[in-house]
């Protein structure tokens, strides 16, 4: 993009005017004066703009929200000519700092110059932060060139991880067997049927001998001895974070999520994760890969869901055998939600709720989750207790 100075324009066209219509060697000289000055500056202003180079310099490693990092971002003269005039802007730190409006800058020849940020991601996703904008102003002032320019550099910042183990979980009977057992799945389970396979089953049921008599799949359909199988469901339904313009709260979910999932792994737990997004994504997760395929989906999805989490729920409660573990993560909880879960404990189910935002509709509830074994937890909380561990054992560690 190029723009001109209109007033100089204006006033090199009048003087060719004067010039042709008055004559002379006074008036042309007075017109060429403008016309090699405008020439000029056209040949400073495309040097300018080919001798500027961005560079990024980002360390290659993984990346997690929350967390503060440095960029350095260096601009260097690689032409002949010391550059007046220069401003540098990020795309992307348009979004990451709400006072940021560019770099203005001047380089002799030959000059670098760092430009250092300490960044903090505050949500998980796909930064590409070598998208810059660079605009040149010619020495005369007279014109303005500006220049796209993509180094191609971005980096995955992923939901960030916290140990939750001991917060959540210690004395609690519920899911005691399920997170401190350290047998193998498969060995708490009996069979108790077959049944044909369907999308989303895990490939570890699948009895093959009985499959290849069929000539079509079937798993075994397991009875849950222990409850070393857990199903959790997290609510991304798009209404829930309708105000969430950033997308904290719905990062801190996410996070949470991770987090529980993580601690699950650790543990040898079968996890049915079931996402109350628009496509009810399902993952069946029981090793690391299973949770680094779940991580890499995060980076780009979002909340889109329209159906309420208890409907969610329902349509998926084929995928989880009876008497297993349910855990439902949720912003708030509401009337409908309540007498769903409570049907759910009648029916056998062990049920824990991860709530966001406590209501008053959840506090009204508290005393008959109590009653019901049904367990009951405060998201901010428990990332609070977290952040307060980590930094006691930092103090620990200084001293």
């Amino acid at each position: 993009m190029i723009k001109f100075n209109i007033r100089f324009i204006i006033l090199m066209i009048l003087a060719w005017i004067f010039a042709y219509m008055q004559g002379g060697n006074l008036p042309y000289t007075f017109f060429y004066i403008f016309a090699v000055a405008f020439l000029i500056s056209c040949i400073l202003a495309a040097v300018y703009i080919l001798s500027v180079k961005v560079y990024v310099e980002i360390p290659d490693r993984e990346y997690f929200c929350g967390t503060e990092e440095q960029i350095i971002v260096t601009i260097k003269n690689k032409g002949v000519f010391f550059i007046p005039y220069i401003i540098i802007k990020n795309q992307m730190f348009k979004y990451l700092f709400n006072d940021y409006n560019g770099e203005v800058l001047s380089l002799k020849y030959g000059e670098e110059l760092d430009l250092k940020y300490d960044v903090n991601f505050p949500v998980r996703g796909i930064y590409h932060l070598g998208r810059f904008n660079i605009w040149i102003r010619d020495l005369f002032g007279l014109i303005d060139l500006k220049k796209d320019d993509d180094k191609k550099k971005s980096i995955k910042v992923y939901p960030n991880i916290f140990n939750l183990n001991k917060n959540v979980f210690q004395g609690n009977d519920i899911l005691k067997n399920t997170f401190l057992s350290k047998s193998n799945i498969e060995d708490q389970y009996y069979t108790r049927d077959m049944r044909k396979y369907k999308e989303g089953d895990s490939l570890k049921r699948i009895n093959w001998k009985v499959s290849a008599k069929k000539q079509e799949l079937f798993i075994r359909n397991y009875e849950t001895v222990s409850g070393e199988e857990f199903a959790l469901f997290l609510d991304m339904n798009e209404n829930n974070y309708a105000l969430d313009a950033r997308g904290v709260k719905e990062e801190a979910m996410v996070d949470f999520a991770v987090s529980l999932v993580s601690d699950m792994i650790k543990k040898s737990v079968e996890i049915n994760f079931i996402l109350n997004d628009r496509h009810q994504t399902h993952f069946g997760i029981n090793e690391k890969s299973d949770f680094e395929k779940l991580m890499d989906f995060f980076l780009e999805q979002k909340s889109d869901g329209n159906i309420a989490i208890e409907d969610c729920i329902d349509k998926n409660l084929h995928r989880i055998t009876a008497r297993s573990g349910i855990g439902i993560i949720t912003p708030s909880v509401t009337e409908k939600l309540i007498r769903y879960v409570l049907h759910l404990r009648e029916k056998g189910y062990f049920l824990l709720l991860f709530i966001m935002e406590e209501n008053d509709t959840a506090l009204k509830y508290k005393d008959v989750f109590n009653k019901l074994q049904i367990g009951y937890y405060h998201i901010n909380s428990l990332i609070e207790q977290e952040r307060n561990n980590k930094n006691n054992f930092s103090r620990e560690n200084i001293r």
